[in-house]
Parts: C-alpha cells; structure tokens; sequence
C-alpha cells in the first residue's frame, strides 16, 4: 500500500493542497480558526480545573493552565483528524467511484491538512509559553516522535485499509 501511496503522491499532495486552500481562502478567517479552536478547548478545560479546584478549596496554578493547553493541542489534531478523514470518503464519493486510485489518499490528504492546522497552533502555543518564560526542558526531544505517533494512530484505520 505503501508503494501505491507513493505512486500517487503528487494526487495526495494536490488533495492537501486543496484541502489547506480550502480552509484558508480567506486568510484572516482560516489562520485565526486555526488558532480559535484550541483557544476554546483550553477556556473549557480551565473553567472545569476552575470549578474542581474550587470545590476542593485549592487554588488553581499556572502549570496547570499550562499542561492543559499542551493536553488539547493534540486532543484537537487527534479529532479534527478523524473528522475530517471521514468526511473526505463520504465528500468525494462520486470520485472514489468513477476513477481508480489508491483510496488511502482521500483521508491522508485530510490528515495532512489537519497536521498544517496543527502546525499553526503549535507556533502559538510556543510562543505563548515563551512569554511566559517557562523553561526548556529534555522531553521536548520527545514530541516529533509523539507527533509522528499520534499521525500514525489517525492515519491506521478502517479508513485506510478496505477490505
């Protein structure tokens, strides 16, 4: 599969292409979208560690805040992903249908839009951090394996692999 994949990589990278132009055909919207999403994701998280810290008499510390917004980035890549994979077989089904070609390309493509999305997020989220001048620490060596984990975890699925 893998080598029909890269048989077809210039239609994958045209798909994500066009997936990526989609989403930021009006600049402004797109990037902030990209940035908006996580930014609810992590309000939420807070008012529910706000509420619990609360209930338990504690205060709330700004690690904590922290670590929920490292949590969410890949939580959000992780379900945008899936959603967006789906929705790729059934949005383009009358192309899956009239022409042959690897079918694994529909949700890669879907895949890889949400990874630039999850790109975007991430510049934020380090810049964010600086500011709040927190520290370098070893296990930033670890997050490109976690991010290739975490693709291949979205990219192995049903989707992937008809039988």
């Amino acid at each position: 599969m893998f080598k029909e994949i890269m048989k077809y990589r210039d239609l994958l990278f045209m798909l994500t292409f066009r997936d990526i132009r989609i989403r930021y055909k009006q600049a402004a919207m797109g990037f902030l979208w990209a940035i908006f999403m996580p930014i609810v994701a992590v309000a939420a998280g807070m008012i529910i560690k706000v509420a619990m810290a609360r209930v338990a008499g504690r205060e709330v510390e700004f690690l904590g805040i922290v670590s929920i917004a490292v949590k969410v980035l890949p939580w959000s890549f992780f379900i945008s992903a899936l959603r967006f994979a789906v929705q790729s077989l059934i949005g383009n089904a009358n192309l899956v249908t009239k022409i042959f070609f690897p079918r694994a390309v529909l949700p890669l493509a879907a895949i890889l839009a949400c990874l630039f999305d999850f790109s975007i997020a991430c510049v934020v989220l380090v810049v964010m951090l600086t500011l709040a001048k927190l520290g370098v620490s070893v296990y930033l060596f670890f997050v490109p394996l976690f991010i290739i984990m975490l693709f291949l975890l979205v990219s192995d699925g049903p989707t992937l692999y008809p039988k």
